[in-house]
């Protein structure tokens, strides 16, 4: 399971910050609000619940909403880029504005089914792909929860319906089939699975303690940046023919773009802030330091 586990998560690492670097002013924020709300001020407690810890991503997506709001409505993007505009702006979408108040869907709405054989075997393969990232997130998710592993005729029942939720998404006409939601069982851990998958892969990880939840948390995060920037800073250049950093100082240019477009750099910078300031003065031996 360790490199289905890890592989599940790996999967959305170019999503990660070519994603933010659409609008950085925007997307860095809330990069930087959901871990410290997430990690530095977990705990943080309303009525004995971590209110902070536990709902760190809603809280951050209503922040930096209102935050992009409030530049949108100050004419910050006015004169900028169509491209920026689309990723920055919050009356863009137009996801509001379209969408009908009521909308019910039912079988077979788009008309009568249609079969052909090629469809079905290229279905076949998918169902398979969708199967095996299943399991790993079944197994994922157990895993964050300290739950037991999920038994053979669990992983089945789980499968099963899905399958059966993919059968209803057909008959309504649905564009896209059902799925484990890999992302929200990264949540589940803040990304914990990331690291709980990745961790396994290397010895020097042998030291450490890796039922603790914040060296899962430090080293899942530096995973998904390491491979994650990186990819933003190579698909910048190639899109643009130049790098991220583009001022009139050019040994700041290739500073900046030399430094986070090399993935072991951007893993060095990211581990050793975390793990020197997330709860490290009591964690030494958790840490490995011993």
């Amino acid at each position: 399971m360790v490199p289905v586990v890890a592989l599940v998560g790996f999967g959305l690492f170019d999503r990660g910050f070519p994603v933010v670097g659409r609008c950085v002013e925007i997307g860095l924020p809330m990069l930087i609000l959901f871990v410290a709300l997430s990690q530095y001020f977990k705990w943080i407690y309303t009525r004995h619940i971590p209110v902070l810890e536990r709902f760190a991503l809603l809280i951050s997506i209503a922040f930096v909403w209102v935050y992009a709001h409030i530049l949108t409505a100050g004419g910050e993007y006015k004169n900028r880029p169509l491209h920026t505009q689309i990723n920055c702006r919050t009356d863009r979408a137009n996801l509001i504005s379209s969408a009908p108040w009521i909308k019910i869907p039912y079988p077979l709405q788009w008309g009568p089914p249609t079969f052909n054989a090629g469809h079905c075997f290229g279905m076949m393969a998918a169902v398979v792909v969708s199967m095996v990232e299943s399991t790993g997130a079944f197994k994922a998710a157990a895993r964050l929860a300290s739950a037991t592993t999920p038994p053979v005729p669990v992983l089945s029942r789980g499968i099963g319906c899905q399958g059966l939720s993919i059968l209803l998404d057909g008959l309504c006409g649905s564009l896209t089939g059902s799925s484990v939601s890999v992302e929200n069982v990264e949540l589940l851990g803040s990304t914990g699975v990331v690291g709980g998958g990745g961790t396994l892969l290397f010895s020097y990880l042998q030291f450490t303690n890796m039922n603790s939840m914040r060296n899962l948390f430090i080293v899942g995060v530096s995973l998904f940046l390491v491979l994650s920037v990186p990819e933003y800073f190579d698909r910048y250049t190639i899109g643009a023919q130049h790098g991220p950093a583009h001022t009139k100082a050019g040994w700041f240019n290739d500073w900046i773009n030399t430094t986070f477009a090399s993935p072991p750099t951007v893993a060095l910078i990211v581990a050793v802030i975390l793990d020197n300031s997330l709860e490290f003065r009591e964690a030494g031996r958790d840490r490995g330091m011993h």
